[in-house]
């Protein structure tokens, strides 16, 4: 009898685990996480698909330590915060990574910013250059950790050094979550919003 009980209740918890889950184009983003080695768990605020001309591109999700319902909640909460993406095509390479990420972080940011963060993005351009082509699932992951900055894992390698500032990490949420992010749908998926 016993033996059945313990079942019974590890195959609830695993339902329990996997109900917060999102599936995203088959997909599976946790519904908790923690940053390796830089507590506090993180929860998954949303998930979507970004895609282009009817391509599937790549699926996306935003870890926060609590919910956000829009872009100034999301910047106003302090900890670290992740954006995990999966490839959902073969071949994306650098330069149309590095045109999407620049002429995003250019669309919502002020020019003094942007003059400000000169030399980060240079150094992100260095690095999503040294990538040359990203594959089908392939991960880039976009960390932010309070007093090191953004931390850029690609396919699970960390890449560079941290590039300092929160105003860095808030000028790369503004790409999906800005008021001119390219696809609304995306973002209202990404702040729990659908």
């Amino acid at each position: 009898m016993f033996p059945m009980r313990a079942l019974l209740l590890a195959v609830a918890m695993l339902f329990a685990a996997l109900a917060g889950a999102a599936e995203v184009s088959g997909v599976t983003f946790p519904d908790r996480l923690t940053l390796p080695g830089e507590g506090p768990e993180l929860v998954l605020n949303g998930a979507g698909e970004r895609t282009i001309m009817f391509f599937r591109i790549y699926a996306i999700g935003l870890y926060l330590p609590v919910h956000a319902r829009s872009l100034q909640d999301a910047i106003a909460i302090k900890g670290p915060k992740r954006l995990y993406m999966i490839m959902l095509r073969n071949g994306i390479t650098a330069k149309q990574v590095r045109e999407h990420v620049l002429a995003r972080i250019e669309d919502g940011t002020q020019p003094v910013e942007m003059q400000m963060m000169h030399s980060r993005i240079d150094e992100l351009n260095r690095i999503i250059d040294a990538e040359k082509v990203i594959n089908l699932g392939g991960t880039i992951i976009l960390d932010y950790v309070p007093g090191r900055g953004t931390i850029i894992r690609v396919n699970g390698a960390t890449k560079g050094d941290p590039l300092p500032g929160e105003d860095f990490y808030n000028a790369l949420l503004r790409i999906w979550l800005g008021d001119r992010a390219k696809s609304t749908t995306l973002r209202d998926q990404l702040l729990g919003r659908k």
